[in-house]
Order: C-alpha cells, then sequence, then structure tokens
C-alpha cells in the first residue's frame, strides 16, 4: 500500500508511516477527538492524507486564511496527528514547512486490549 506519505518521508519525520491505533479507554483519546472536533482541522488533516502540503498550500485549499491554519496545524501538532517532514521554498525564496500526518492510517478500537491486538495486526500487514 503506497501513499503520498512514503514519496516525501525523509530522516527528519519523527511519526511512522504504520497505522496509529487508539483505544476509546485511552489516556490521550479525549485530546485527539478535541482536535478532530474542529471541521476545519478535519479539513486540513483529509487533505494533508491526500499530499503534504505547507501551511499556504492549505490555505488555497481550504479557503481560509493562513494565520488559521497555522493555528490549526499547531492543534493538530499538539496531539500528533500531523508533523513538520520537510520543507519548500515559495517563488520569493522562503523557507515554508511541509506538513504530512505522522501515521497512515489513525485507528480507533473500543480498548486497551483490543488496541494492542489491532495494531500489531495492522503493523503486520503494513
Amino acid at each position: 500500500m503506497s501513499s503520498p506519505l512514503t514519496k516525501i518521508r525523509t530522516g527528519e519525520a519523527t511519526g511512522s508511516p504504520k497505522p496509529r491505533v487508539l483505544a476509546l479507554d485511552g489516556t490521550d483519546v479525549d485530546e485527539v477527538f478535541e482536535a478532530l472536533a474542529s471541521q476545519p482541522r478535519r479539513r486540513i488533516l483529509e487533505e494533508l492524507y491526500d499530499d503534504p502540503s505547507t501551511p499556504s498550500e492549505l490555505a488555497e485549499l481550504t479557503d481560509t486564511s493562513l494565520q488559521n491554519v497555522h493555528y490549526h496545524i499547531e492543534k493538530l501538532a499538539g496531539v500528533d496527528l500531523v508533523e513538520p517532514v520537510g520543507t519548500r521554498y515559495s517563488e520569493k525564496g522562503a523557507e515554508m514547512s511541509v506538513f504530512a500526518p505522522t501515521s497512515d492510517p489513525l485507528v480507533v478500537v473500543e480498548g486497551e486490549q483490543d488496541r494492542d491486538e489491532m495494531e500489531s495486526r495492522l503493523t503486520r500487514m503494513v
């Protein structure tokens, strides 16, 4: 299974292209759900799963301000849903971070025991 992440990931990335599995009774699930409760954040994450992008590209794709995109990326990064994976340069020569999801895909399961089993199975598949 190939994704856009495979094409851009470098040694700089701290995340993993393997699936991230969250348990509904886990310690970090509330923060992740809170971050995903925002429609603009879900849209940004969706765009990043399609193609790693810079904040200015995301602002154009989501029809919002650059400041708004930076705010939402900060929230998504705070719960380890996105991370910078490289840099690109604007036409004016400014260095811009390229963001991508930290895992491919994100899976939510019922409990911690299910999480461990699902993570093991998905890792073997991927």
